[in-house]
């Protein structure tokens, strides 16, 4: 190379770290800007009661428990993740019943018309996995997914959180240059398909809300400090459903998502009644585990594995031989920690603006947080 190409190549290099740079400067800026608005929100305000709720599935007594979701989220035990559970459930009574009634018609509509084995998450354990059937919504929904995790430029300065690096998203600062999904997108429909759904309702038994979408590609190259490759819960609820999709093979090298199944789990709650969220230790987990194990979920493209993250403790994308891509859905209940508990209990939270439309069907509108979500 001559002296000018090298000075050209340097001069290259450099104005793409430049770039680089300044765009991490502004997703930076802008997750300020969000960590602010949260602050200010006036679903923040601590406000502790001592409550007593009498009902139906439960009785709960809880001196001074925490009715402040983002405390509760980010702090509360199990027993006050519970309490607050069961509060919003009565708060949100009519509303849960709309959605219990629509989420046992759609079921019993839909239910004969499936295509293939039906997948099922197993209440006790709280996991369930199987392949997806070859249709053609699917299908599309598949290709959709694989070309953006495919289409990804090199994997340095693109969005990602912790070990896992997005290609496109609900999420708008999760986008990878011009990707975006929207109503009309294969995943969307995909992630209306009773195929997913019809497992999930007959789990949480009642329409859920779709809290969340994304493609990612997990390069499973090394641990990530406190990341989600350690053994942990997800905080948002006592219950929820996420899909992981696998869109190329995974195998035991390919940073599988493991889970120990929910009844199992419980023995941490048993054990250590303090523990609400944060990493736990393998060499706990394995004593929890006990001689079977946990589950490791691998499988084929187009092979999806369903769990309720907020019961089971679970990992994925440790380090391997190549990379694992994955479309991962989420879905929730109203009582989750993101949605108003009562009128000005700050804003509901979930990134689905770009899948609402208003040419949804009622079905659609309740799963995509348009309509029967709090205010």
């Amino acid at each position: 190379m001559s002296v000018f190409g090298r000075i050209r190549a340097e001069l290259e290099r450099r104005q793409q770290k430049a770039r680089k740079r300044a765009e991490k400067a502004v997703r930076l800026a802008d997750k300020r800007q969000r960590v602010a608005a949260k602050r200010e929100s006036p679903g923040n305000s601590t406000r502790d009661l001592a409550l007593r709720l009498e009902g139906p599935e439960a009785s709960f007594e809880l001196p001074h428990a925490p009715v402040n979701r983002a405390q509760v989220r980010k702090f509360g035990t199990r027993a006050e993740r519970t309490f607050y559970h069961h509060l919003a459930r009565q708060t949100h009574r009519e509303l849960m019943a709309a959605r219990t009634a629509m989420g046992r018609a759609y079921v019993a509509r839909r239910r004969d018309h499936l295509t293939g084995a039906q997948i099922r998450i197993d209440p006790g354990q709280g996991c369930g996995t199987g392949e997806l059937p070859e249709t053609p919504a699917l299908a599309a929904g598949l290709d959709e997914a694989s070309a953006f995790a495919t289409g990804l430029p090199p994997f340095d300065g693109l969005p990602r959180k912790n070990a896992m690096i997005f290609a496109v998203s609900a999420e708008e600062t999760l986008n990878v240059g011009d990707n975006r999904i929207d109503y009309d997108s294969a995943i969307r429909k995909l992630a209306c398909d009773p195929h997913i759904l019809v497992p999930v309702i007959d789990y949480l038994g009642a329409m859920p809300i779709l809290f969340s979408a994304t493609v990612n590609v997990s390069p499973n190259e090394a641990m990530e400090e406190n990341s989600s490759q350690y053994w942990h819960l997800d905080p948002e609820d006592i219950t929820q459903v996420k899909v992981f999709v696998y869109l190329n093979e995974v195998d035991a090298r390919t940073g599988p998502f493991t889970a120990l199944p929910a009844d199992r789990t419980a023995r941490l709650f048993r054990r250590r009644p303090e523990y609400g969220i944060g990493r736990v230790a393998d060499e706990e987990v394995a004593e929890l585990a006990g001689p079977e194990g946990p589950r490791v979920f691998t499988g084929r493209r187009g092979t999806a594995v369903f769990c309720d993250t907020t019961r089971c403790l679970h990992f994925g994308s440790r380090p391997g031989d190549r990379p694992r891509h994955l479309l991962f859905l989420m879905y929730s209940l109203p009582t989750s920690t993101w949605f108003p508990l009562f009128p000005g209990d700050g804003e509901a939270f979930h990134y689905l603006d770009r899948f609402q439309d208003a040419r949804a069907s009622a079905e659609e509108r309740a799963l995509l947080g348009m309509d029967l979500t709090p205010v």
